[in-house]
Protein backbone atom coordinates (compact mmCIF):
# COMPACT_ATOMS: atom_id res chain seq x y z
CA UNK A 1 0.00 0.00 0.00
CA UNK A 2 2.66 2.28 1.01
CA UNK A 3 4.52 1.69 -2.61
CA UNK A 4 1.73 2.38 -3.87
CA UNK A 5 1.11 6.08 -2.19
CA UNK A 6 4.40 6.83 -3.24
CA UNK A 7 4.07 5.72 -6.43
CA UNK A 8 0.47 8.20 -6.91
CA UNK A 9 2.90 11.30 -5.25
CA UNK A 10 5.93 10.80 -7.62
CA UNK A 11 2.83 10.90 -10.47
CA UNK A 12 1.53 13.84 -9.35
CA UNK A 13 4.68 16.35 -8.68
CA UNK A 14 6.06 14.82 -12.16
CA UNK A 15 2.96 14.86 -14.68
CA UNK A 16 0.25 16.87 -12.54
CA UNK A 17 -2.06 13.35 -12.25
CA UNK A 18 -4.55 13.12 -9.73
CA UNK A 19 -5.13 9.17 -9.18
CA UNK A 20 -7.19 7.65 -7.18
CA UNK A 21 -7.40 10.48 -4.68
CA UNK A 22 -10.45 10.55 -1.83
CA UNK A 23 -13.16 12.77 -2.72
CA UNK A 24 -10.90 14.58 -5.97
CA UNK A 25 -12.19 13.56 -8.71
CA UNK A 26 -8.73 11.37 -10.74
CA UNK A 27 -7.14 14.05 -13.53
CA UNK A 28 -4.80 12.87 -16.44
CA UNK A 29 -1.58 14.93 -17.84
CA UNK A 30 -3.68 15.88 -21.15
CA UNK A 31 -6.86 17.23 -18.94
CA UNK A 32 -4.90 19.13 -16.95
CA UNK A 33 -2.72 20.77 -19.54
CA UNK A 34 -6.76 22.00 -20.40
CA UNK A 35 -8.14 22.37 -16.77
CA UNK A 36 -5.03 24.10 -15.09
CA UNK A 37 -5.47 27.37 -16.63
CA UNK A 38 -9.23 27.08 -15.51
CA UNK A 39 -8.55 25.97 -11.82
CA UNK A 40 -5.50 28.41 -11.13
CA UNK A 41 -8.62 31.41 -12.08
CA UNK A 42 -11.05 30.19 -10.42
CA UNK A 43 -9.07 30.17 -7.00
CA UNK A 44 -7.71 33.12 -7.87
CA UNK A 45 -10.99 34.81 -8.40
CA UNK A 46 -12.66 32.71 -5.05
CA UNK A 47 -9.37 34.24 -3.26
CA UNK A 48 -10.08 37.76 -4.47
CA UNK A 49 -13.72 37.31 -3.58
CA UNK A 50 -13.22 36.24 0.12
CA UNK A 51 -10.51 39.23 0.88
CA UNK A 52 -13.15 41.59 -0.93
CA UNK A 53 -16.33 40.20 1.15
CA UNK A 54 -17.70 42.48 3.64
CA UNK A 55 -19.79 40.17 6.43
CA UNK A 56 -20.63 36.19 5.83
CA UNK A 57 -21.49 35.00 2.46
CA UNK A 58 -24.91 33.78 2.00
CA UNK A 59 -24.48 32.38 -1.52
CA UNK A 60 -21.74 31.70 -3.59
CA UNK A 61 -22.06 31.67 -7.48
CA UNK A 62 -20.23 30.69 -10.22
CA UNK A 63 -20.63 30.01 -14.32
CA UNK A 64 -17.96 28.71 -16.34
CA UNK A 65 -18.10 30.11 -19.85
CA UNK A 66 -16.92 27.70 -22.77
CA UNK A 67 -17.61 25.37 -25.23
CA UNK A 68 -15.02 22.77 -25.40
CA UNK A 69 -14.26 21.92 -22.16
CA UNK A 70 -14.58 18.38 -20.55
CA UNK A 71 -17.13 17.22 -18.65
CA UNK A 72 -17.02 17.50 -14.88
CA UNK A 73 -15.54 20.72 -15.30
CA UNK A 74 -17.83 23.11 -13.47
CA UNK A 75 -17.34 20.66 -10.04
CA UNK A 76 -13.53 20.81 -10.19
CA UNK A 77 -13.56 25.04 -10.53
CA UNK A 78 -16.19 25.56 -7.93
CA UNK A 79 -13.46 23.24 -5.83
CA UNK A 80 -10.85 25.57 -6.87
CA UNK A 81 -13.50 28.51 -6.21
CA UNK A 82 -14.33 27.39 -2.94
CA UNK A 83 -10.41 26.58 -1.78
CA UNK A 84 -9.64 30.35 -2.40
CA UNK A 85 -12.84 31.86 -1.17
CA UNK A 86 -12.26 29.86 2.09
CA UNK A 87 -8.62 30.28 2.22
CA UNK A 88 -9.34 33.79 3.47
CA UNK A 89 -11.89 32.78 6.37
CA UNK A 90 -9.50 29.85 7.48
CA UNK A 91 -5.90 29.51 7.17
CA UNK A 92 -4.48 28.42 4.19
CA UNK A 93 -3.00 25.39 5.42
CA UNK A 94 -6.39 24.37 6.57
CA UNK A 95 -8.14 24.50 3.44
CA UNK A 96 -8.05 21.96 0.31
CA UNK A 97 -9.93 21.01 -2.48
CA UNK A 98 -11.54 17.76 -0.13
CA UNK A 99 -12.57 19.94 2.79
CA UNK A 100 -13.68 23.25 0.98
CA UNK A 101 -17.12 21.94 0.01
CA UNK A 102 -17.79 20.70 3.97
CA UNK A 103 -16.21 24.00 5.37
CA UNK A 104 -18.82 25.97 2.64
CA UNK A 105 -21.59 23.73 4.05
CA UNK A 106 -20.35 23.95 7.68
CA UNK A 107 -20.81 28.19 7.40
CA UNK A 108 -24.31 28.19 5.44
CA UNK A 109 -22.71 29.00 2.54
CA UNK A 110 -24.93 28.21 -0.57
CA UNK A 111 -23.05 27.15 -3.72
CA UNK A 112 -24.61 27.49 -6.85
CA UNK A 113 -22.59 26.24 -10.28
CA UNK A 114 -23.71 27.05 -13.71
CA UNK A 115 -22.62 26.43 -17.13
CA UNK A 116 -23.35 28.06 -20.64
CA UNK A 117 -22.05 28.11 -24.19
CA UNK A 118 -23.06 32.19 -24.17
CA UNK A 119 -20.99 34.82 -23.01
CA UNK A 120 -20.16 38.36 -23.91
CA UNK A 121 -17.12 39.12 -25.31
CA UNK A 122 -15.35 36.18 -24.06
CA UNK A 123 -15.16 32.79 -25.61
CA UNK A 124 -13.35 31.34 -21.83
CA UNK A 125 -15.17 33.12 -19.46
CA UNK A 126 -15.79 32.77 -15.10
CA UNK A 127 -17.43 34.88 -13.22
CA UNK A 128 -18.11 34.12 -9.35
CA UNK A 129 -20.74 36.15 -7.61
CA UNK A 130 -20.93 36.39 -3.91
CA UNK A 131 -23.97 37.64 -1.66
CA UNK A 132 -23.67 38.78 1.64
CA UNK A 133 -26.17 41.04 3.57
CA UNK A 134 -24.21 43.80 2.09
CA UNK A 135 -25.31 43.10 -1.64
CA UNK A 136 -23.08 41.21 -4.49
CA UNK A 137 -20.06 41.46 -5.89
CA UNK A 138 -19.04 40.19 -9.05
CA UNK A 139 -15.39 39.18 -10.54
CA UNK A 140 -14.61 37.77 -13.81
CA UNK A 141 -11.74 36.50 -15.50
CA UNK A 142 -10.96 34.64 -18.64
CA UNK A 143 -7.94 32.30 -20.25
CA UNK A 144 -6.03 32.99 -23.24
CA UNK A 145 -4.48 30.10 -24.88
CA UNK A 146 -2.95 27.61 -22.85
CA UNK A 147 -1.11 29.71 -19.61
CA UNK A 148 -2.65 33.18 -19.63
CA UNK A 149 -5.31 33.90 -16.97
CA UNK A 150 -6.74 37.72 -16.71
CA UNK A 151 -9.10 39.16 -14.39
CA UNK A 152 -11.60 40.87 -16.46
CA UNK A 153 -14.32 42.72 -14.70
CA UNK A 154 -14.89 43.77 -10.84
CA UNK A 155 -18.53 44.19 -10.61
CA UNK A 156 -19.31 46.85 -13.25
CA UNK A 157 -15.95 47.63 -14.24
CA UNK A 158 -14.14 46.03 -16.52
CA UNK A 159 -10.30 45.97 -16.78
CA UNK A 160 -7.73 43.47 -17.88
CA UNK A 161 -5.18 42.47 -14.87
CA UNK A 162 -2.63 39.86 -14.41
CA UNK A 163 -4.17 38.11 -11.13
CA UNK A 164 -0.63 36.61 -10.49
CA UNK A 165 0.69 39.98 -10.28
CA UNK A 166 2.66 41.54 -7.06
CA UNK A 167 2.44 45.17 -6.64
CA UNK A 168 4.46 47.50 -4.43
CA UNK A 169 4.29 51.22 -3.52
Amino acid sequence: MSVAIAQQIVNYLSTGEIKDAVNVPSIGPEQLEVLGPYLALCEKLGSLQGAAARGAADRSHHRVRRKRLPTRTSSRCTLAVLRGFIGHLLEWGAVNYVNAPSIARERGIKVVEAKTEQSKGFSNLVTVAVATKKGTSTVAGATFGRRVIRLVRINDFFLDADPEATFSC
